[in-house]
């Protein structure tokens, strides 16, 4: 397969996914190690605990409301997204921003940010992707299973260390 294969074959998934890779990656080249730690922590809490509880969850909204199953577990999946996320933004804001002072960025700091940027934007994309796969619409569902040529790795990334950290905090 060669590369005008590849491209032929991006979908809008694909595309955007690869601009949340280089957004995320530059922001972490300007922001720096230090800035990216916390949302790097963040994304992993997002990741855990919505692989964690969504279908639990999703399957007692189901029980108790008109939804049905697939709308239930992508809601809950959605809406423990934005909370976990919005309990580490306010972390982030009340604590970490009191604490750290503006400085003048190394390369060596630059460099880190990158890092945990890309690592971050792997976890992310991994949340998101998994949202789509979630939603109850079926053109989202086949263009995330079907006709993405990245969508699944990042699935995958998302399971396995969603499984390692879940490992590691013994839940």
């Amino acid at each position: 397969m060669g590369l005008s294969d590849v491209i032929s074959r991006f979908n809008w998934v694909d595309v955007l996914i690869l601009i949340l890779l280089f957004k995320i990656c530059y922001v972490g080249f300007t922001r720096g190690l230090g800035s990216e730690l916390l949302p790097l922590l963040g994304i992993c809490g997002v990741l855990v605990i919505t692989l964690h509880f969504y279908s639990q969850f999703g399957s007692v909204i189901a029980n108790h409301s008109p939804l049905s199953g697939s709308a239930a577990n992508f809601t809950t999946y959605i809406a423990l997204a934005f909370i976990t996320k919005y309990i580490f933004h306010l972390i982030d804001i009340l604590v970490i921003k009191k604490i750290v002072n503006v400085q003048i960025l190394s390369i060596y700091d630059r460099i880190g940010g990158v890092i945990a940027g890309a690592i971050r934007a792997i976890l992310l994309i991994s949340v998101l992707v998994t949202a789509l796969e979630l939603a109850p619409f079926s053109y989202i569902r086949y263009s995330v299973k079907t006709k993405s040529i990245t969508a699944s790795f990042f699935i995958r990334t998302g399971a396995a260390v969603h499984k390692k950290i879940a490992a590691f905090l013994k839940i």
